[in-house]
């Protein structure tokens, strides 16, 4: 048998294998990992574009494109599970590249091996979709809004937040410890529920030495309750803060749906997917959607508080535990998102622009109009619809169906307990708060 190998130096090298006569062409990791993040923001593009046509011909443009993109890529995500791409194997005439030289010794007179081993399988990795556009699309959303009316927003919210993240936090901390669960788990989940899902458990994980089977359990549940209430509370929201309209009241009936989708579900994906949902189904409402936007955005921030509190309830509690340490092995998230401040600087930037705008009567109305049009584009067109219309595609084809399985429903009962104690404490705090000072609206 024949075995042999050449090896090149550098990031993008070629690395080929003769075993048996047959030659090997591995490619380069770099090259492929980008392959299938370009195959899976694709998928997501189509996806979006799939669902909106759903929405307009199947529905009359009565249900949000949101939903139905998020299903659709949770079945394209599961059919590609099931069925894997395979691509085709290299051309039999096509020379072998190595550094700069050629070498004429082609495959098809080499193949001695079957035609399956040159098979290389890819998958769609909507990371990039479901992160990257994610965010860039939060960025944009800060055009839509001036920074007065963010921190009005922050600050009206605060009196929701706070106590809802306190009862969420003993719910799940609670119930785990009833059922037998472990500490870990515990904590991940109260994390991942009260304060920012996925990146509250990727942040906590290592400052507490949890077990990865801990952490994959807790996303899993994140998963699962925040894309149930993406898809149902923008009804419960409406049914709740809409049928039964108070003059009285010092909150308007957006201000309220929104307050209650920023705090009530998990994920930043999950809570701007449904109010995308909200905003699209319930006559274009920009208030509800940008006041869900900052109450997320304000849950983030308090991950800064929420991990050294976190960390100090974990050594409060059983010390009898023992943890298997994972702070190397799981990428920690900063603790201050950086799409935040990109989210307030654009903000900043259509602040400025207003006051320029206002403060010069000269300017002719061509030039106010043009204005008006690039921040509707930036905040609405290209961040509000297509950067985070394909992040949604994105969360649902990066859902995988395998991630419950041999789970147990111990972990998913602390799950539904944590999200109902969230929503439940949500909906208290903003009716208490509805009947307290004077009329309160968000200004996009």
């Amino acid at each position: 048998m024949i075995r042999t190998g050449i090896r090149c130096a550098g990031r993008n090298a070629v690395s080929i294998s003769i075993t048996g006569g047959a030659w090997r062409h591995t490619k380069p990791r770099l090259l492929s990992v980008s392959r299938d993040k370009a195959a899976g923001t694709a998928a997501c593009v189509g996806v979006l574009g799939l669902a909106t046509a759903i929405s307009a011909t199947v529905f009359g443009g009565t249900v949000s494109p949101v939903p139905i993109a998020v299903i659709a890529g949770v079945a394209v995500g599961a059919l590609h599970e099931r069925f894997p791409f395979v691509s085709a194997p290299p051309p039999p005439d096509q020379p072998l590249r190595v550094g700069n030289d050629i070498d004429k010794t082609t495959a098809k007179d080499n193949a001695t091996s079957s035609t399956s081993a040159n098979l290389v399988s890819f998958k769609l990795d909507p990371s990039f979709a479901s992160t990257t556009l994610l965010r860039l699309g939060v960025v944009c959303v800060g055009a839509k809004l001036s920074l007065a009316s963010v921190a009005t927003s922050a600050a009206l919210c605060l009196p929701v937040v706070v106590p809802t993240i306190a009862v969420t936090v003993v719910a799940a901390v609670g119930t785990a410890h009833v059922l037998g669960l472990h500490r870990d788990f515990a904590v991940l989940m109260a994390a991942g529920t009260a304060i920012c899902g996925v990146t509250a458990i990727s942040t906590v994980g290592p400052a507490i030495g949890a077990a990865k089977t801990h952490v994959a359990v807790a996303v899993a549940n994140v998963v699962v309750f925040g894309m149930l209430g993406m898809i149902a509370y923008p009804l419960l929201a409406h049914y709740l803060f809409f049928d039964d309209i108070e003059d009285k009241d010092s909150l308007s009936p957006s201000t309220k749906a929104g307050l209650f989708l920023g705090v009530a579900i998990h994920d930043s994906s999950q809570v701007l997917g449904a109010a995308m949902s909200f905003r699209d189904t319930y006559g274009n409402d920009e208030e509800a959607f940008g006041m869900a936007t900052v109450t997320k955005l304000t849950r983030n921030l308090l991950l800064v508080v929420a991990v050294p509190l976190l960390s100090l309830l974990h050594r409060s509690l059983d010390r009898g535990q023992s943890t298997v340490a994972i702070s190397g092995s799981l990428k920690k998230p900063p603790l201050f998102p950086l799409f935040v401040l990109g989210f307030l600087g654009m903000a900043a930037l259509r602040t400025f622009g207003d006051l320029l705008i206002s403060s010069n009567p000269s300017l002719s109305d061509g030039v106010r109009a043009a204005w008006k049009d690039s921040y509707t584009f930036i905040g609405d067109t290209l961040g509000g619809k297509f950067f985070l219309g394909t992040a949604m595609a994105g969360v649902g084809l990066g859902t995988k169906v395998s991630m419950l399985r041999g789970v147990g429903w111990r972990p998913f009962v602390v799950g539904g307990v944590a999200a109902c104690a969230a929503s439940i404490t949500g909906v208290l705090s903003i009716y208490v708060l509805s009947k307290m000072g004077r009329k309160k609206t968000l200004h996009v």
